[in-house]
């Protein structure tokens, strides 16, 4: 969908829920609808328990200067090697199975530490998986409650869209409202390219999946529907159990 400004600049609009933020050209709102940016290139797959990874494509996220190499982390098995020694992870478990993010807070230094803060505080604990879209490729999460309430956030963060990391699959990024520094606790990954969440003023990416994304793709092909005046919610509930640094 084109979305037309008063200041005359044309944006791709993915759907945004109500009170829920969105990514890529994907919104972020207390009652709007959500964007969702896409993918990059296959990652490695973790297995439903989390205890190990198969390597599931040669092909590593596009992250700048990305090396592809085998790396040993945690028991995880065969991912791309961070590009920096050290950069932050996250395991995300999931009722589907779970996934771990590699967070660039190099590039991404404000959104990372506000995620981090969510992570560390619990916020992400017990909640779901509120929008699958196929037609805008992302799966996104972080804003409700198992009874799709949204939860209460912290202040936003101005936005870091312009750091270089693209919208391509396996990305991570954060969902926002149409003003660009609106992002909070919402987050989406890409399982498509999505190059048009990079339109300025665009959507900031600040991660990627470094292992797991087979539990992305999965969640990608459930069946959804509308709930609470929201589109492409899944019809069974996908639940965050929890998001710990790894």
């Amino acid at each position: 969908m084109r979305f037309t400004l008063k200041l005359g600049l044309t944006v791709l609009l993915p759907l945004v829920f109500g009170g829920v933020q969105c990514a890529g050209p994907i919104f972020n709102t207390d009652s709007s609808r959500i964007p969702l940016p896409r993918p990059f290139g296959e990652v490695s797959t973790l297995d439903t328990d989390g205890d190990d990874i198969q390597d599931s494509s040669d092909n590593c996220p596009r992250y700048p200067n990305a090396d592809q190499a085998d790396a040993d982390s945690n028991g995880v098995g065969d991912v791309c090697e961070p590009r920096e020694p050290s950069m932050p992870q996250l395991l995300v478990r999931t009722s589907m199975g779970n996934f771990v993010i590699e967070l660039n807070d190099e590039l991404a230094p404000v959104t990372v530490d506000n995620i981090l803060q969510y992570v560390d505080d619990g916020f992400y604990t017990d909640t779901v998986v509120h929008r699958v879209d196929e037609s805008q490729g992302v799966v996104q999460w972080g804003g409700f409650d198992l009874d799709f309430n949204q939860k209460p956030t912290r202040d936003p963060v101005i936005s870091e869209s312009d750091n270089g990391l693209k919208n391509v699959r396996g990305s991570i990024g954060l969902a926002r409202l149409p003003n660009p520094d609106t992002g909070t606790s919402q987050m989406y990954c890409n399982f498509k390219d999505n190059p048009g969440f990079d339109t300025p003023p665009g959507f900031t990416v600040f991660g990627r999946v470094i292992a797991g994304m087979d539990i992305i793709d999965q969640i990608s092909e459930v069946s959804v529907t509308s709930r609470n005046g929201q589109g492409n919610v899944p019809v069974v509930d996908i639940i965050v159990e929890s998001i710990e640094r790894n």
